[in-house]
């Protein structure tokens, strides 16, 4: 109920993560900073990615926990 079908887009290419807010509503988050509209932003393993209400960690496979960065 507070994300739509097409909220946002997460992608890799060369060996990168982003992720690009397809102009939702309620906005898409990485922390605490919101994402314009389709400015894609790259991912870090540990980054919390907020769409609306749902939080999600994201995480890359293989890398172990003591590589989240700080930010």
């Amino acid at each position: 109920m507070t994300i739509s079908r097409k909220h946002a887009q997460l992608r890799f290419t060369e060996q990168i993560f982003t992720l690009e807010d397809l102009g939702s509503r309620n906005k898409t988050r990485v922390g605490d900073k919101v994402i314009p509209p389709h400015v894609p932003v790259i991912l870090e393993h540990g980054d919390i990615i907020v769409l609306g209400s749902v939080h999600l960690r994201f995480e890359i496979p293989g890398t172990p926990d003591t590589y989240i960065a700080t930010k």
